[in-house]
Parts: C-alpha cells; structure tokens; sequence
C-alpha cells in the first residue's frame, strides 16, 4: 500500500523542490533583494537624483542672504574735431579709455527673499521625504515580487509532487486491475488526472518565469533564489492598537511629511507677495577707477587728470507704490493653491490611515488564517489516510483518493501562501507607518530559512 501519511506527502514536495531549486543560484533574504535593488532599479536613482536636486535648495535659500559683487569693466576708444569755423586750427583729438568698478550689496530687510528661503527650505525637506517614501515603497515592491516568485514556485512544486503521486497511484490502479481487485475505470481515472496536472503544469511554469522575470527587473540576477519561512513560523496578531498605529503613521509617515512641506511652501509664498513683503533696504558700495589717453585738455582748454579713482557706500530702499493690481491677483492666487496643499494634506492622512487599518487587519487575519490552515492541513491529510484505507477495504473508490490527495496539496500550498501573504503584511504596516528600516528587514528575514536544497 502507498504511504501517504503526513511525512511522506512533506518528503515527496521536498524533493521536487530540491530538483527545482538546483542549479547556480545562491539562496538570498529580503535584505540582500532590498540592497540589490537599491543597486540597479531605475526607480530609485531617479529618486535618488530628485533628492539631491532638492538638497540644493538649501545652499539656495543661504545665497540670498549672503553679500552680491559684481564686476563691471569697460574700455573705449573716441575721436573728437573741432569744427574750423569755430576753430581755425582745425584741432582734432583721438583718445581711449576705460573704468573698472566693483559693487557690493548686501541685505538688510528683504521680505521676499524671506519667503522664498523658507519655500527653499521646505522643498529640502520634502525633497528628502519623498525620498525616503519612494525606498520603504522599493521595499515594499520587492517584497511582493520576492513572495510572489515563492508562491509560484510552490504552486510548480505541487503540481509537480501531485504528478508523481499520481503516476503512482495509476500504476498502483493497473497492478490492482491486473490482479482482479479493481476497475479499469480505476486506471482511467488516474491517467485522467495525471493529463489535467500536465496542462496545469505548463500554466504554473509560465507563472513562475514571469514572477521571476519581475524579481529580476528589481535586482538584476536572473536566477535569484529567495529563502522561505519557517512552516512552523509563530505568527502573531499585531502587538499595538490600531490607533496607535495610525497616530505614529500621521507622525512618521514619510509622505505626510512631503505634504506637510509643501503646504509650508504654498504658505511661504503667499507671504511672498504681502505688501510687506516688497519692501527691501540693503547696504551698497561701488568703489573703482576710470582713465583715458589723448589730449581732451587742449581741445577744451582746461587740465583734466588721465586717471580717476574712488568710491561711494550707502543704503538702498526699494518699496512699490503701484503694481496695477498684480501683486494682490498673486497673493489671492497663492492662498488658494496653500488652501489646495492643505486639503492634500487633509487626503493624505485619510489614505494613511486607511492603508494602516488595512495592513493592520491583514496582519492580524493573516495570523489567524495561519492556525486555521495548520489545523485544515492536518485534518486533509487524515482524511486523505481515511480516503486510501477506505478504498482498499472497498468503501471508496479512486476518485474519493485522488480528490483527497488534491485537497491536501491544495491545502499545504495555501498555508505556504499565507505565512507569505503574513510576511508582507508586517512589511506593509511597517511602510504605512513610516517605520520601515534596515532593522524591519531583518527582523523578517529572521523568519526565513534555507530552502530545502540547501
């Protein structure tokens, strides 16, 4: 009679995952999928670049403070005659000169540089929280196409193991047939299923190579191997209130930090068009020399010096008296984009909250959908014990065995699924609430194991 206990079902799917998993790849955790990604996503080097373009916005918002010089410089040449009716003599002079001044101004009271350094500043902000959301959001889309890739391995393993029980169970069917025991419909049956396991086979193949394919678009190797968790794995429930999550998610959370910035930025440049705002003092100083060439004193008959030097320091005051109303169409056109920031920001944190509650119970069901399998799992098992025995003392027949076998199977396949789905789902929250880190990783990795060819 075939073994079909527990242990030997566990042995027949190990050893079609060994020959699954055989080859050149090293078995990797989450951890090194994230760092790899981190490598070579596209995604993240242009979120990269946008961060450290937003970074620049501080040394913006320092250099309209700090003192502007500039350089002028010129040089000519002229050539004056005098008219003979005024002049008998006719006289004429050819001449060059030239200046060089420099200037210096720096502010005092600049309303509107104000505003703009503070719109400066919080696009550095931003810049670095939209960053840090589009990491923990790689993370998280690593995550899924590493859990994915195992789930479609699994479903290759299953059909795979269901296969070669199959095949035993038919050759098993022809040995009884032959001896008088059984039907051939008996046969027929088995090789029934065995031909509906093959074209399954080909769509769970086609499966697997897509999951692969995208697990590689994150990480660049084409034959990664992701490690699986533990089967004994003792998933819990959330440790925390959902409202606790939630609060900490509208404090951490690296896009309502994004939203919170921008809305400071739209307020800052509202303030940049108060009236207030315009007015601007600042200290000056121009200090330079001029000289020129030819004879200008005999055309003109007095002594002019060649060469000429010097310099002037003051304060300049610059305050609109009339802007024909575009400086008030600005300000109302400013308050109404800081009003839209706000409601974006109001959205946001609706989002937020509904995407914590939803990883939240995911968690949570997740753990309880675990013990529910475990004990489906083992319950499928017996009665596939029961379905056997009970065909060989005459009280069930071969379609109650093989539907039995596939139950089991069907069963197992799940709860791999779901200590996978329960993985990611402590991923999400931890995303959701802006708490995503290298430390999160490897607590989930903690959870992983070699696969079974290792």
């Amino acid at each position: 009679m075939l073994d079909h206990s527990p242990r030997a079902l566990a042995s027949l799917a190990g050893l079609v995952f060994v020959g699954l998993s055989a080859g050149p790849a090293l078995a990797q955790n989450l951890t090194q999928a994230y760092d790899l990604a981190l490598r070579h996503d596209p995604d993240h080097a242009e979120a990269l670049a946008n961060r450290d373009a937003a970074a620049a916005n501080g040394d913006l918002a320092r250099a309209l403070w700090l003192p502007k010089a500039q350089l002028q410089a010129s040089s000519s040449y002229s050539r004056v005659t005098l008219h003979p009716d005024t002049t008998p003599a006719g006289l004429s002079n050819d001449g060059s000169g030239g200046a060089v001044l420099v200037g210096i101004e720096q502010p005092l009271i600049d309303g509107e540089a104000r505003a703009q350094s503070r719109q400066l500043r919080a696009g550095v902000q931003a810049g670095l929280a939209v960053y840090d959301a589009r990491r923990q959001k790689l993370a998280l889309d690593v995550a899924q196409a590493y859990f994915d890739l195992l789930k479609a391995q699994d479903l290759v393993a299953s059909v795979l193991a269901q296969q070669a029980l199959t095949q035993r169970e038919q050759q098993a069917a022809q040995a009884r047939f032959d001896a008088g025991r059984a039907k051939i419909t008996d046969v027929y049956e088995a090789r029934a299923r065995a031909d509906a396991l093959t074209a399954q086979l080909v769509d769970a193949r086609a499966q697997q190579d897509l999951a692969q394919s995208r697990l590689a678009e994150f990480t660049g190797l084409d034959d990664f191997a992701p490690l699986r968790p533990r089967t004994d794995l003792a998933a819990a429930a959330p440790s925390e209130a959902l409202s606790l999550w939630q609060a900490r998610a509208e404090d951490n959370a690296p896009s309502i930090a994004a939203r919170r910035a921008q809305l400071a930025a739209s307020q800052a440049k509202a303030d940049q068009y108060r009236w207030s705002s315009q007015i601007k003092i600042s200290a000056t100083a121009t200090a330079g020399e001029l000289w020129r060439g030819g004879s200008d004193s005999a055309l003109l008959g007095v002594a002019l010096p060649d060469r000429a030097e010097g310099f002037t320091a003051g304060v300049r005051l610059k305050a609109p008296l009339y802007t024909g109303g575009s400086l008030t169409a600005q300000r109302s056109q400013a308050q109404a984009q800081a009003r839209g920031a706000d409601a974006q920001l109001a959205a946001a944190k609706r989002d937020l909250r509904l995407d914590v509650e939803k990883a939240w119970r995911a968690q949570r069901s997740g753990a309880d959908q675990i013990l529910a399998l475990r004990a489906a799992l083992a319950s499928a098992q017996l009665q596939e014990q029961a379905a056997v025995t009970g065909r060989e003392v005459g009280v069930r027949t071969q379609t109650d065995v093989l539907a039995s076998q596939a139950q089991s199977f069907e069963t197992d396949r799940r709860l791999r699924s779901a200590l996978y789905d329960y993985e990611y789902s402590r991923l999400a929250l931890s995303v959701a609430a802006g708490s995503l880190d290298d430390k999160t990783l490897a607590q989930a990795d903690q959870d992983l194991t070699e696969p079974a060819s290792r």
